[in-house]
């Protein structure tokens, strides 16, 4: 199964997020995704079976432990890939926290024999698939 952790976004952002897409989808064409589907990825692990899954949870479990909640600002617009074909993201403020939780959480899962994505963290929530964006 493809996986991943991530965060849900408290309710408020969410519905600015959600404001804010419905704004960008009136300007840009793209698949806009559904409000229910946001969240910040903090690993990306890819195709795991049931045990890694459950691995990847215990990892998850220790990491959140003795967690304060994080403070999720956004800080601007961006995308991956090219314009006629991107996926459009809101940029999330880097704080030291949201760092220090995204890679106390990638130390676990390495100790742990789970593999994941190792580019480096990069906040944002996905707001449009295949959108077409002028430069």
């Amino acid at each position: 199964m493809r996986t991943f952790v991530a965060l849900d976004l408290p309710p408020d952002l969410a519905d600015d997020v959600a404001a804010l897409a419905r704004q960008l989808g009136a300007a840009v064409e793209g698949r806009f995704l559904p409000r229910s589907t946001y969240h910040l990825t903090l690993a990306f692990l890819g195709e795991v079976d049931e045990a890694q899954a459950a691995r990847a949870g215990d990892a998850l479990d220790a990491v959140c432990a003795n967690t304060a909640p994080v403070v999720l600002a956004s800080d601007g617009l961006g995308k991956f890939g090219r314009a006629g074909d991107a996926t459009l993201w809101l940029g999330i403020a880097p704080t030291r926290e949201l760092d220090d939780l995204a890679e106390r959480l990638r130390d676990e899962l390495a100790s742990r024999g789970i593999p994941f994505d190792a580019k480096p963290f990069k906040p944002h929530i996905t707001l449009a698939r295949r959108a077409r964006i002028s430069k």
